[in-house]
Protein backbone atom coordinates (compact mmCIF):
# COMPACT_ATOMS: atom_id res chain seq x y z
CA UNK A 1 0.00 0.00 0.00
CA UNK A 2 1.40 3.66 -0.86
CA UNK A 3 1.91 5.68 2.00
CA UNK A 4 1.76 8.75 0.32
CA UNK A 5 -0.17 10.69 -2.67
CA UNK A 6 0.75 13.06 -5.39
CA UNK A 7 -1.95 15.89 -5.82
CA UNK A 8 -1.58 18.59 -8.59
CA UNK A 9 -3.74 21.43 -8.95
CA UNK A 10 -3.99 25.04 -9.99
CA UNK A 11 -4.84 26.05 -5.83
CA UNK A 12 -2.71 25.12 -2.90
CA UNK A 13 -5.44 25.67 -0.58
CA UNK A 14 -8.07 23.15 -2.62
CA UNK A 15 -4.67 20.40 -2.69
CA UNK A 16 -4.31 20.90 0.84
CA UNK A 17 -7.98 20.13 1.87
CA UNK A 18 -8.07 17.06 -1.22
CA UNK A 19 -5.39 15.73 0.83
CA UNK A 20 -7.41 16.24 4.33
CA UNK A 21 -10.19 14.89 3.05
CA UNK A 22 -8.51 11.32 1.31
CA UNK A 23 -6.06 10.83 4.52
CA UNK A 24 -9.26 11.71 6.89
CA UNK A 25 -6.69 14.04 9.21
CA UNK A 26 -6.22 17.70 9.60
CA UNK A 27 -3.17 19.51 7.94
CA UNK A 28 -1.41 19.65 10.72
CA UNK A 29 -1.24 15.81 11.12
CA UNK A 30 0.23 15.67 7.40
CA UNK A 31 3.61 16.00 5.85
CA UNK A 32 3.80 18.09 2.66
CA UNK A 33 6.22 18.41 0.26
CA UNK A 34 5.93 20.62 -2.60
CA UNK A 35 7.59 18.88 -5.62
CA UNK A 36 6.59 21.85 -8.07
CA UNK A 37 5.52 25.16 -8.04
CA UNK A 38 4.86 27.37 -11.43
CA UNK A 39 3.88 31.01 -11.85
CA UNK A 40 2.63 32.41 -15.18
CA UNK A 41 0.58 34.74 -16.15
CA UNK A 42 -2.02 32.16 -16.71
CA UNK A 43 -2.16 31.53 -12.78
CA UNK A 44 -0.25 28.81 -10.76
CA UNK A 45 0.66 25.20 -10.57
CA UNK A 46 1.30 22.85 -7.77
CA UNK A 47 2.16 19.55 -7.44
CA UNK A 48 3.10 18.45 -3.89
CA UNK A 49 3.45 14.58 -2.46
CA UNK A 50 1.29 14.64 1.09
CA UNK A 51 1.64 11.47 3.29
CA UNK A 52 0.56 11.30 7.22
CA UNK A 53 3.09 13.10 9.51
CA UNK A 54 5.94 11.03 11.14
CA UNK A 55 4.19 9.41 13.79
CA UNK A 56 6.74 10.36 16.44
CA UNK A 57 4.22 12.77 17.56
CA UNK A 58 1.65 10.54 18.04
CA UNK A 59 4.20 8.35 20.13
CA UNK A 60 5.19 11.29 22.41
CA UNK A 61 1.83 11.75 23.18
CA UNK A 62 1.12 8.28 24.05
CA UNK A 63 3.69 8.76 26.43
CA UNK A 64 2.67 11.85 27.99
CA UNK A 65 -1.17 10.64 28.30
CA UNK A 66 -0.45 7.12 30.18
CA UNK A 67 2.31 9.29 32.93
CA UNK A 68 1.87 8.41 36.33
CA UNK A 69 -1.09 10.53 38.02
CA UNK A 70 1.25 11.38 41.01
CA UNK A 71 3.27 13.47 38.94
CA UNK A 72 0.32 15.52 37.45
CA UNK A 73 -1.01 16.06 41.52
CA UNK A 74 2.58 17.17 42.33
CA UNK A 75 2.27 20.21 39.81
CA UNK A 76 6.45 20.33 38.97
CA UNK A 77 8.67 20.54 36.64
CA UNK A 78 11.43 18.54 35.80
CA UNK A 79 14.39 18.73 34.21
CA UNK A 80 14.60 15.96 31.50
CA UNK A 81 17.14 17.50 29.36
CA UNK A 82 19.16 21.10 29.05
CA UNK A 83 16.80 21.82 26.45
CA UNK A 84 13.67 19.77 27.36
CA UNK A 85 11.36 20.29 30.55
CA UNK A 86 8.02 17.75 31.27
CA UNK A 87 5.64 20.13 33.11
CA UNK A 88 2.89 18.58 34.82
CA UNK A 89 0.08 20.48 36.18
CA UNK A 90 -3.93 19.14 37.05
CA UNK A 91 -4.65 19.77 33.90
CA UNK A 92 -2.06 17.29 32.05
CA UNK A 93 1.16 17.26 30.93
CA UNK A 94 3.30 19.89 29.17
CA UNK A 95 6.47 19.88 26.90
CA UNK A 96 8.66 22.98 26.59
CA UNK A 97 11.37 22.30 24.48
CA UNK A 98 14.25 24.41 23.07
CA UNK A 99 14.62 25.81 19.35
CA UNK A 100 16.51 23.34 16.79
CA UNK A 101 15.89 20.72 19.54
CA UNK A 102 14.35 17.24 17.15
CA UNK A 103 11.21 15.01 17.98
CA UNK A 104 13.44 12.14 17.78
CA UNK A 105 15.78 14.18 21.14
CA UNK A 106 12.39 14.62 22.79
CA UNK A 107 11.10 10.84 22.25
CA UNK A 108 14.23 9.56 23.67
CA UNK A 109 13.90 11.84 26.59
CA UNK A 110 10.02 11.47 27.24
CA UNK A 111 10.18 7.55 26.75
CA UNK A 112 13.02 7.24 29.10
Amino acid sequence: MQDYIIIEGKNYESIIKEAEEKFGVKKDKLKIEVLENKKSLFGSYYKVEVSLADDLFNKIESILDNLDDENIKRSEITKADENIDIIYKEDGVYLKVGEETSLASVLEVVDA
